[in-house]
């Protein structure tokens, strides 16, 4: 893995990381805004809503684990 002049990660790999990091944030804040659209008109129960951000919680660190793992594979 090449490093940048200043001992750091390139800046390519910062910025895929960040498009990946918003990516991953835009698609968990449409889902958390279905789930309470669909529990505020009723059609879920709120305890699906109340373990939301549980879930939330769970799939970042899933990314983070893929992520760090997939650089610890490529050195």
């Amino acid at each position: 893995m090449p490093f940048s002049p200043n001992g750091g990660l390139p800046i390519y790999d910062l910025k895929e990381l960040l498009l990946k990091v918003a990516i991953l944030f835009g698609v968990l804040i449409v889902i958390y805004a279905v789930f309470w659209l669909l529990t505020e008109l009723g059609l879920i129960p709120r305890i699906i809503f109340a373990v939301v951000p549980q879930i939330v919680l769970l799939v970042i660190g899933i990314f983070i684990i893929f992520y760090a793992y997939s650089k610890l594979k490529m050195r």
